[in-house]
């Protein structure tokens, strides 16, 4: 849960892992390291990504809620800075 204007601005990663963030409640933009950014806007929206790309992101509208996934899920496996 984020409330409205929190942003991650630190670029970070994930060493092994594969991500899913799927929009449960409100709005958030995703931005990635190699240019690309995905708006979650609607319910239901989801963006995917592999591991080592970096990525940032900030809460545009409302109270958020992002269900987020990550596998294999494994403790200290954060990269920071761009990927």
């Amino acid at each position: 849960m984020h409330p409205l204007g929190e942003t991650r601005s630190a670029w970070a990663a994930s060493r092994e892992a594969t991500t899913l963030s799927v929009l449960v409640r409100g709005c958030i933009r995703i931005f990635f390291a190699d240019g690309q950014e995905a708006l979650l806007a609607e319910t239901g929206d989801y963006a995917l990504w592999p591991p080592g790309l970096a990525h940032r992101w900030q809460i545009e509208q409302d109270d958020t809620i992002i269900l987020t996934l990550r596998w294999p899920s494994r403790r200290g496996d954060v990269l920071e800075g761009p990927g």
